[in-house]
């Protein structure tokens, strides 16, 4: 039972006693309890409080069962000088504020006692407070278990005002801090709540809003270490809007279980040079450590700059329902795989995932920075997946040291701040319908990459700078809708990148692209735009907009896929050159009407140079849908056709004064073949150079695709061309092979006609007519043959 103490003086000892304060006939007490109170006299509290110069000892004896109660409930103050000269030698029977001996050495108990600090009052020692129980002066047992210091209410206070003083409740054994209803604990030196290593927990918690525990040096739960640190079976336990404020916070090493519990409370750290939660180990089997955030969340309050990182120990997974809230200046590295799900909000500092190893996540709940803020990546060479939602206005900054590849899953359309990409690889997507980083700029530093990875149309609404890469990696159509300004290079893996949605903005900076084999480059705007990249690989180029896309001079497009213009223009400018494109197709998807002055088609313009491959029959050719090649400057493709497709489809091809069309055809090749006169007049109109080049056997020109114009017709190769329409040109050249003229069918040359070149053998350029050959003059040189049939 509790006992109810009187404390007198007792002037012949020279000490203060407790007694009875109902005693029975036999002079034994009922009950024995001490506390102070209002009615004491100044006199008595001074000599109460007024004590000791090494240590302030609270200690009561008691033959009862349960534990004995001390409680103040007004302000003392203990001074540094003992007045009384007391070395506090008492009884076993009494109450020791004091000192046992000038060595201070402490003694034990077996049985607890409980300090309650209550009502608005205030404990204050400039010196050391501990609280034990003893049971023999001359024994070092140092058992106190289950000793307790409560401090309650609003205003209460116990105060170590000394700089390295210490405050220790249940030396030797366990012990428990109550910080309650507004309560506060401050102390200028440090703490330590029960010294054992057993496994009964010793508790410090922290309840209520304005409860609060502030430690100078070190607050140690379970043993006599540094730091905030929890050893032999020990639990923080912060709550309802309670705070605990220390240099750092560990366990230890030893085979017992340390935990951690917050629930609407708060953790102040001051001291980076030591691991977030060291040695913790959540995992283990012998020794089970739990660190658990609650519904109510914890925050967790940082104290220092950016140079001030806080580490936590990567076995030490912070777990629970609750949310973590980041605040303060030191910045908070997370290196374990945490599980907590209640989300992470960073209202000041940054935040960073990983620590260069495979391992450090911020649960599975939603990151949200507030402005200035900042979430790091660096988990090494490792790949890293980023599923958090993402929301606020801070930044997302991936490390230097991060050279693996970090995936963001979540859609984060809700993250309004800038992206950092220092180094490795930042992936939009792991190749489904999610992913996105927001609209903010994105900066990729040089040899960094952005990589879009989506099996969707994804539309990349950022603004990219830097000297770093864009990556399109994913099977569907990456959109790029900003006019970018990245100088590193871009390379296409698969499927389609697309540049602009349609309208006047889109662009890729200015460095190399490299396509793929069946991926994509397509030019997508309504105005006129300058794609001023060199583009290699084996992918294709495809100009798709309305507007009118112009290659850069001095720029090289040595892509070896097709060219496709499937809307607007394509125009090679002068200077600028696509070098062995496979083939080239030019064709939108409108209808040819006779009443349109525009008939919409699909525009490919040549002033700089066009070579495409020609390995055989059908590559490097030019097929017209609906389109048109204009040749202003040089042009050496494989055959010129259109195709069988129903409908209104003109095909157009003009070379203009001073450009030189070469067609490269083989053996069977049918030139211009599906041009048509009905519905719609496809027509090949020469004003320049034609080189027909026929390396071998015959080619017969498609029926209803006359040529004409003033130009210049030379033919080349040993093959031999077969005209079957009614033609027209300027002049005609017959350097090698045939020239044979269908019955039926004519070649009218307004200038000259030469045959042979003088070079050769005799007979080896002929032209055979069957039909009409007209001509102002008539040349045949010596290895020249003329032949009507």
């Amino acid at each position: 039972m509790n006992k109810i103490y009187r404390v007198i003086w007792n002037a012949a000892k020279g000490v203060w006693q407790c007694t009875s304060e109902i005693a029975n006939a036999k002079g034994k007490s009922k009950s024995q309890s001490m506390r102070l109170n209002k009615q004491e006299t100044e006199k008595n509290l001074y000599r109460s409080f007024f004590l000791t110069p090494l240590v302030v000892i609270l200690m009561l004896v008691s033959n009862g069962a349960q534990a004995d109660k001390f409680e103040i409930d007004r302000t003392f103050t203990t001074n540094y000088t003992d007045p009384y000269g007391s070395k506090g030698i008492y009884d076993d029977k009494g109450v020791l504020i004091g000192s046992p001996d000038s060595t201070g050495t402490y003694f034990g108990t077996s049985k607890p006692i409980t300090i309650t600090i209550k009502d608005g009052a205030s404990f204050t020692a400039s010196q050391d407070v501990q609280v034990v129980h003893r049971a023999d002066w001359y024994s070092d047992n140092n058992s106190a278990a289950g000793s307790k210091v409560v401090v309650t209410g609003s205003g209460s206070e116990l105060l170590l005002s000394g700089e390295g003083s210490w405050l220790d409740i249940g030396s030797g054994a366990y012990g428990f801090l109550d910080i309650t209803n507004g309560g506060k604990v401050t102390a200028k030196g440090n703490v330590d709540v029960g010294s054992n290593r057993g496994s009964t927990l010793s508790v410090l918690t922290v309840d209520g809003k304005g409860s609060s525990l502030w430690v100078a040096n070190d607050l140690v739960i379970g043993d006599h270490v540094p730091v905030l640190k929890i050893v032999g079976s020990g639990q923080l336990s912060i709550k309802n809007g309670g705070k605990v404020e220390a240099g750092s916070l560990t366990s230890s090493e030893l085979n017992a279980v340390a935990e951690v519990i917050i629930d609407n409370g708060t953790i102040e750290l001051r001291d980076s040079k030591k691991k977030l939660f060291d040695q913790f180990d959540t995992a283990a089997t012998t020794k089970k450590d739990k660190i658990e955030i609650k519904s109510g969340g914890a925050t967790l309050v940082l104290n220092g700059t950016s140079a001030n990182n806080y580490t936590q120990f990567n076995k030490a997974v912070i777990s629970g329902e609750g949310a973590l809230t980041k605040q303060g200046g030191g910045n908070l590295i997370l290196t374990a795989d945490n599980t907590y799900s209640g989300g992470t909000n960073v209202t000041q500092g940054t935040l960073q995932l990983g620590n260069g190893s495979a391992t450090g996540k911020a649960g599975s709940g939603k990151i949200t920075l507030s402005d200035s803020t900042t979430l790091a990546l660096n988990h090494g060479t490792n790949n890293f997946t980023l599923d958090n939602a993402i929301e606020g206005g801070g930044k997302i900054s991936q490390l230097t040291n991060n050279t693996g590849t970090t995936i963001v899953t979540n859609n984060n359309t809700g993250f309004t701040g800038d992206v950092e990409i220092q180094g490795g690889t930042l992936q939009v997507g792991n190749g489904s319908t999610s992913g996105d980083i927001g609209k903010g700029n994105v900066t990729v530093n040089s040899g960094a990459n952005l990589q879009i990875n989506h099996s969707n149309s994804y539309t990349l609404d950022n603004t990219i700078g830097g000297e770093g890469n864009l990556i399109q990696a994913g099977n569907g159509i990456t959109i790029v809708t900003k006019d970018n300004t990245y100088t590193g290079t871009t390379t296409i893996n698969s499927s389609t990148l697309q540049v602009g949605n349609g309208s006047t903005s889109g662009d890729i900076g200015n460095g190399t692209v490299t396509v793929s084999s069946g991926a994509n480059l397509q030019i997508n705007r309504s105005d006129s735009y300058i794609l001023d990249n060199n583009v290699t690989g084996a992918g294709n180029l495809e100009q798709a907009g309305s507007g009118k896309t112009s290659l850069d001079t001095g720029k090289n497009y040595n892509y070896t896929g097709k060219t496709t213009v499937s809307n607007g223009e394509l125009d090679i400018v002068s200077g600028a050159s696509i070098n062995g494109t496979s083939e080239v197709s030019i064709g939108s998807d409108k209808m040819y009407s006779a009443e349109a002055a525009d008939q919409g088609q699909a525009k490919l313009t040549v002033n700089g140079t066009l070579t495409t491959a020609k390995s055989g029959n059908d590559s490097g050719d030019v097929v017209l849908t609906h389109g048109q090649l204009t040749v202003n400057g040089n042009a050496t493709v494989g055959n010129i056709k259109s195709t069988t497709e129903s409908g209104n489809k003109l095909a157009t091809v003009t070379v203009n004064n001073g450009g030189i069309l070469t067609t490269n055809l083989v053996d069977k090749d049918v030139l211009f073949e599906n041009f048509k006169t009905s519905p719609a007049p496809d027509t090949v109109t020469i004003n320049g150079t034609w080189n027909a080049n026929v390396a071998s056997g015959m080619v017969k020109q498609e029926t209803d695709a006359a040529f004409t114009g003033n130009g210049t017709l030379n033919k080349t190769g040993s093959g031999t061309l077969t005209l079957d329409a009614a033609n027209t040109i300027g002049n005609t050249n017959i350097q090698d092979g045939e020239i044979s003229v269908n019955a039926g069918k004519s070649l009218a040359i307004t200038n000259s006609l030469t045959v042979g070149d003088g070079k050769d053998g005799a007979g080896t350029a002929t032209l055979t007519n069957a039909g009409t050959v007209t001509a102002d003059t008539v040349t045949v040189k010596s290895d020249g043959n003329l032949t009507n049939t």
